[in-house]
């Protein structure tokens, strides 16, 4: 491969309005030519979006295989002679590991859109980071871990709007404490929300900001009625619908402190608070889904955001709820770090996880098996 590009392969779903593809969408361009030839295989729906359109625009080819059989899809790869195909789905939504079960490619990386194991013979890696995977994790997965400096997900500064919101046009109190929790309401567990109870209890006039639940009625109902059982008012819980990225960072600026699932933690729900100046409070679980919050938190220098134990993660809420100047430090604080952290600097993201695949490909070039390794920052 001396003096010819590495050609990479990313292979997803979801190249359109998505949360991945919002992280995704800019390293594409972000790509160093010449040394890298980018091609994107697409098999979801083109939904017409600014984001499908800056895929297309980001990489040097871009293919719709939505209709191509798995082998034929395979084939397109193959001939194509990717040397590193991306996974960005595992089996989420409309995923096909059929595709990769046929090995198009020598090396194939699993990223972002799958939060663990594949467990397939398949994947070779995974790119991951300390935090999010340590490596006593490692025997529970048949990839090999490529940690990568900072942290595990790729963002960038999203713009948000200029749009001046008020607390009155989300129904939030102007004096009351706002808690936020834009997670998808299928990540709230009983216990979780028996703690959120107990905090709105605890904290005077605070409010707990939502999204509104879209799958069903019957959710939205089930929330009001364990806020009851909890003998918390039901206005007490503010929901909202969704509205685009840009306003969505804006209107969280209203908030006061996040608090993060658990057992299954935020991902683009947390960075994107952190972004917005919000400060996020996580519960760090054993697993890469459980800990996703605590890689971002650790990435932005908010390490006392991350607690270890249900109860901790409620004193800790209670504390900050009560006490506005803390509030206020903190928000600063955050303002202070994202500015100076690698989180948001698509360049730096885009240099390292480059590195890592020259590594892996020179390793496999010397007819090497997989085995981890660690990427240091350039």
């Amino acid at each position: 491969m001396k003096n010819k590009p590495l050609r990479i392969g990313y292979l997803s779903a979801d190249f359109q309005n998505h949360p991945v593809n919002h992280l995704l969408y800019p390293l594409y361009k972000n790509h160093t030519r010449p040394d890298f030839m980018i091609f994107a295989y697409s098999f979801g729906e083109n939904d017409f979006s600014s984001y499908r359109l800056a895929v297309e625009k980001g990489c040097d080819r871009f293919f719709d295989i939505t209709k191509l059989h798995p082998l034929k899809a395979a084939e397109k790869i193959h001939s194509d002679k990717i040397n590193i195909l991306v996974d960005l789905m595992g089996y989420t939504r409309n995923s096909r590991p059929n595709i990769l079960a046929l090995k198009p490619a020598p090396i194939q990386i699993s990223y972002l859109g799958y939060p663990g194991t594949t467990g397939s013979d398949f994947i070779d890696y995974i790119i991951t980071d300390p935090i999010l995977t340590p490596t006593n994790q490692q025997k529970y997965y048949t990839e090999k871990f490529i940690y990568i400096p900072d942290c595990y997900q790729v963002n960038h500064r999203h713009a948000i709007s200029k749009t001046k919101y008020t607390r009155k046009d989300y129904n939030l109190p102007e004096k009351g404490i706002v808690f936020a929790s834009f997670n998808k309401t299928g990540k709230i567990n009983p216990d979780l929300f028996k703690t959120w109870m107990n905090i709105l209890l605890k904290v005077e006039n605070s409010v707990l900001w939502l999204s509104l639940p879209t799958e069903s009625q019957q959710i939205l109902n089930n929330l009001k009625t364990y806020s009851k059982k909890y003998k918390v008012n039901v206005n007490r819980l503010i929901f909202t619908a969704k509205v685009p990225l840009e306003d969505h960072l804006k209107r969280l600026q209203l908030a006061d402190l996040a608090l993060d699932t658990t057992i299954y933690s935020g991902g683009v729900t947390t960075s994107n608070a952190l972004l917005a100046g919000i400060p996020v409070l996580t519960l760090q679980g054993k697993h890469y889904l459980s800990r996703m919050s605590s890689s971002l938190i650790h990435a932005v220098g908010m390490d006392e955001m991350v607690t270890h134990s249900l109860a901790d993660y409620e004193n800790l809420a209670i504390k900050i709820g009560n006490d506005k100047a803390l509030i206020q430090n903190l928000k600063q604080k955050l303002k202070q770090k994202v500015n100076k952290s690698n989180l948001y600097d698509i360049k730096s993201f885009t240099i390292n996880i480059e590195e890592a695949y020259k590594v892996v490909w020179e390793h496999f070039a010397k007819n090497l098996p997989p085995k981890q390794f660690v990427i240091k920052a350039k």
